[in-house]
């Protein structure tokens, strides 16, 4: 089931999962941005499970070395899990999805992620490939606030002329640290597009 939102008299509408599919204003795999209203838009989420709703045995399912994932008082605008990022010595340990893309030079990394200390850094990496494997990344460590915010990377490659598989990851890059992450997003283009909060199932 499709659910649609009306804004600026525009419709923008969205699977059941969250994924922005298309709008009477621009097609769904347009790279570029919009904004209507103080309404932003752009490419739909590319990465399954973003959300970390699915979960098997205390894992978020389609990630490689998931974190576990525990139900958190969130505002309104978040979902109810998150993946806890937790490590009171220094270490190296990610979370990581691998995603076949079909061409393009840019790609937005985003997340909601919050502290329950003031110590350490969480690491998120975005790693674009081609074909042949050649591979370009870019990588950040944030340090967070106590309350969720969004935090992005975006990469725009220089020698890859056509991407075809994109690696993106976060956790503990010889650190420590304790983090939630939620609300997972890959989009193709610059900017994040407004995440909807439709609960699965």
């Amino acid at each position: 089931k499709n659910y649609s939102i009306g804004a600026a008299n525009r419709t923008y509408t969205f699977d059941d999962k969250g994924n922005y599919l298309k709008s009477d204003y621009a097609p769904a795999n347009d790279e570029n941005v919009y904004s209507s209203n103080d309404w932003k838009i752009s490419s739909q989420n590319l990465l399954k499970n973003g959300s970390f709703e699915e979960v098997t045995n205390g894992k978020a399912k389609d990630w490689t070395n998931s974190f576990n994932v525990e139900d958190v008082e969130s505002s309104e605008a978040l979902t109810d899990y998150a993946c806890r990022v937790s490590s009171a010595e220094p270490t190296t340990v990610l979370q990581s999805q691998e995603i076949q893309v079909n061409g393009g030079k840019t790609y937005t990394f985003s997340f909601f992620a919050k502290a329950n200390t003031n110590t350490g850094k969480l690491y998120a990496n975005i790693d674009a490939q081609d074909a042949d494997e050649n591979g370009e990344n870019i990588y950040r460590q944030f340090s967070l606030t106590e309350d969720f915010e969004q935090y992005s990377i975006t990469i725009t490659t220089k020698d890859i002329s056509e991407i075809s598989k994109i690696i993106v990851e976060f956790g503990l890059k010889n650190n420590s640290g304790d983090f939630y992450v939620n609300n997972a997003q890959l989009e193709k283009g610059y900017g994040t597009a407004p995440f909807n909060y439709i609960k699965n199932g």
